[in-house]
């Protein structure tokens, strides 16, 4: 996937639609680009967490303990609230098929917020 269609996704994530495109370009080009597998775990309920995940393909299905899981589809941010501050992870994320997530770290998300801070 290019990097210009990488901002497209991130345009469509209500969090970050507001960023410039020279902020989202930063945010594409310094994060992860993770290929899941199906059936991988991204991460665990109850771990501790760096940073959020971007779905740019395919499906994730949010699991927690008790509750049915809620699967979530491209141009979803999954773990907003620890691209901010450490927190854990409120559930599991399971890839449903081959993903494309991009895995974005809580610092490099702070360091686009310094150089952009108009954004």
């Amino acid at each position: 996937m290019s990097l210009d269609d990488q901002i497209k996704h991130l345009r469509r994530v209500a969090t970050l639609n507001l960023f410039s495109t020279e902020a989202l370009r930063l945010l594409c080009f310094s994060a992860e680009t993770h290929i899941a597998r199906s059936g991988e775990v991204l991460f665990r309920e109850g771990d501790a967490s760096s940073g959020g995940y971007i779905l740019l393909e395919g499906e994730i299905a949010l699991e927690s303990m008790g509750r049915a899981p809620t699967l979530v589809g491209p141009d979803t941010l999954i773990g907003e609230t620890a691209l901010i501050t450490q927190t854990q992870h409120p559930s599991s994320a399971t890839a449903r098929g081959n993903c494309t997530v991009l895995k974005v770290p809580r610092t490099l998300f702070h360091s686009v917020l310094r150089e952009f801070p108009d954004d």
